[in-house]
């Protein structure tokens, strides 16, 4: 049993060790992206109220213009005449919202939504949900 530890422990060296330490001369490369591309998040956070209309339609066009380069999307609504937390889960075009809880009372009402995926369009995305704050 001890032999087996070792000789795992003796392969992943050795793998590790050539993952990590190969020499890009010896074979090509075919990169079509920059690596800063790949992946992004952005986070939004709101302390005024969001018009419910304006949400649902915002999300809509984020789903249908980006939904194949986003990954995960999730967050914590603040709605205006909504006395609970609004909470919605998001796969790439797929995505549902749903009142969660009362919030707390003295608790900090806030929304607040992440988006992960792959070159996001953050200009369209923040201005979009600013256009969703009641003034």
């Amino acid at each position: 049993m001890v032999e087996h530890a070792e000789d795992a422990a003796e392969h992943k060296h050795h793998h590790e060790h050539e993952h990590h330490h190969h020499d890009h001369e010896d074979h090509e490369h075919d990169h079509e992206h920059s690596h800063q591309d790949e992946f992004s998040s952005l986070h939004l956070i709101e302390d005024r109220p969001l018009d419910l209309q304006k949400v649902e339609a915002w999300l809509s066009h984020i789903i249908s213009t980006m939904g194949e380069r986003l990954y995960r999307s999730k967050g914590i609504l603040y709605i205006k005449g909504q006395p609970k937390r609004v909470v919605f889960h998001g796969v790439q075009t797929m995505f549902e919202a749903s009142p969660e809880r009362f919030w707390n009372s003295g608790e900090e009402r806030r929304s607040q939504l992440v988006f992960i995926g792959r070159n996001l369009d953050e200009a369209t995305i923040r201005s979009g949900f600013q256009n969703c704050v009641i003034s």
